[in-house]
């Protein structure tokens, strides 16, 4: 399938994400941990009083120090982890197990081969995350709608890549 710029695919579910607002409200996370001098365990508090807002055609970052408990939000943000106190909403709505189908993110961990282009690693995304449940049409179809939403239609061919080391840069090669 030809992707392009006048390339637009018809929409699947009511939630677009043009459309959407997550919103979550005093997001409070506790877990148990090892005691330090007992057998035991002890609670200690991951997130406290988290309230924040993603809105449509806005930018939202969220930074913070290693340990500070960034992942473990989108966790729960994105219903991975609903062991936490608080309200997340979308559109106004409590969560689904419908919108736990649109929502995902992609981990700290996960790889990007960079031997790939960005339409090949979309392509081999789409493999692993929608399975054989989905047909090879519809997993292309998805993946177009993708490349298209996150206005990558222009660089869809071009190798993810991988920042060199230092050694291999032209100016610390000895002649």
């Amino acid at each position: 399938m030809l992707i392009d710029d006048t390339t637009t695919m018809p929409e699947q579910h009511t939630l677009t994400p043009t459309g959407v607002t997550l919103r979550w409200d005093n997001v409070q996370l506790e877990v148990d941990i090892p005691a330090t001098d007992e057998n035991g365990t002890m609670k200690k508090r991951i997130l406290k009083g988290i309230t924040g807002t993603a809105s449509p055609g806005e930018l939202l970052v969220i930074m913070g120090p290693l340990g500070a408990g960034k992942s473990i939000l989108l966790d729960c943000l994105a219903n991975h982890n609903t062991n936490y106190s608080g309200n997340v909403t979308i559109n106004g709505q409590s969560w689904t197990d419908e919108m736990s189908k649109l929502s995902a993110y992609v981990l700290q961990d996960d790889l990007f081969y960079t031997t790939l282009t960005v339409k090949e690693h979309l392509q081999f995304q789409a493999e692993l995350r929608m399975g054989k449940g989905c047909t090879s049409k519809e997993r292309e179809t998805r993946m177009v709608k993708v490349i298209a939403n996150l206005g990558l239609v222009k660089c869809q061919d071009t190798m993810i890549g991988m920042e060199m080391p230092e050694e291999f840069l032209v100016e610390n090669v000895n002649a």
